[in-house]
């Protein structure tokens, strides 16, 4: 009777062990799918898991805590290897954003992007000084508005107003730095501006135009009396991940156009924010990554708050002169 007994108790442990087991296998067998279809891609840039990485380089990555770095190679090897710094706004550092979301626009290579001409009257109001002054381009060229304008409309629209408002010359690279690999960005884009830079030596300004994402449109956005507009975010680089050793000389840029913006409107400014990137501010002290909006605002908005971006950036330039 005993082994009766014994022989029955066995086969109900073995069936409850295999019971244990097979939920676990299918849980196990989820997690993985869901760990796959949430990593960080082009295709699925919403997933869960790819809003837990919150930066994203070539030369290091950070996954809430888990660090991992890796040995920063020379200038000349960057062409060849992941090197794009994206925007890391890390929730746990001095209160900064919540987490990039990497949404973008597929573009081919060869595809030329509309540039806006602007509203403007196409007129100066003032006399303009034909010496150039300021420099823009975009590194992430097919970040796109929630109606379809890009950050090149922007930065088209930003060297309009400097013109025909301020007397200010500038010059828009239209280069598309994004496509087709999307990883090379700031690679491709440290070339456009140090060949601007050599072209134009007397420019008082380089700007990386972008827009943020993965933010609220209530966060990126402000009530002014000619309606909603774009709110605007300065980001400096820093040395924590590459050499760079002069990037404060770049946050005290930032930090007195961030001043001059402020003063022309004091809730159009989310902050002047230094980070753990490059985002190739090392080849001058006057480079600034200036974010108009998010991908939520419309152009409409984002023309109000470059109107106010030029404003400022008019009185930062009369008072470096």
């Amino acid at each position: 009777m005993t082994s009766i007994y014994y022989r029955r108790y066995r086969r109900k442990r073995y069936k409850k062990w295999k019971a244990f087991l097979g939920v676990g296998i299918c849980v196990l067998f989820l997690l993985s799918v869901a760990f796959i279809w949430g990593m960080p891609n082009q295709k699925q840039p919403l997933s869960l898991v790819a809003r837990s990485m919150f930066f994203y380089g070539g030369d290091f990555i950070s996954l809430r805590g888990a660090e991992k770095q890796f040995p920063v190679l020379a200038e000349e090897e960057y062409d060849s290897v992941l090197v794009d710094w994206s925007i890391d706004y890390d929730p746990g550092v001095e209160g900064e954003s919540e987490i990039p979301v990497f949404v973008r626009r597929e573009i081919s290579a060869d595809q030329t992007i509309s540039t806006t001409t602007s509203n403007l009257t196409g007129q100066p109001a003032v006399t303009v000084d034909e010496t150039v002054r300021v420099l823009i381009y975009c590194t992430h060229t097919s970040e796109s508005y929630a109606d379809g304008a890009t950050v090149l409309d922007g930065a088209a629209y930003l060297r309009d107003v400097l013109r025909e408002q301020y007397g200010i010359t500038a010059v828009v690279s239209e280069t598309v730095h994004d496509s087709p690999e999307w990883y090379k960005s700031y690679a491709n884009s440290r070339k456009t501006a140090a060949a601007m830079m050599e072209e134009y030596p007397d420019a008082q300004l380089l700007i990386d135009f972008h827009r943020d994402s993965g933010v609220s449109k209530e966060d990126c956005t402000v009530s002014l009396p000619q309606g909603d507009a774009a709110t605007l975010l300065l980001v400096v680089g820093s040395n924590m991940t590459m050499e760079h050793p002069n990037w404060e000389e770049n946050q005290k840029t930032a930090e007195a156009l961030g001043t001059e913006i402020s003063s022309v409107n004091s809730d159009i400014l989310r902050g002047v924010r230094v980070q753990k990137g490059r985002y190739n501010q090392h080849l001058t002290k006057n480079a600034v990554l200036l974010e108009v909006g998010t991908d939520l605002n419309s152009y409409e908005e984002v023309q109000r708050g470059v109107e106010i971006a030029a404003q400022g950036i008019a009185s930062y330039l009369q008072s470096q002169s």
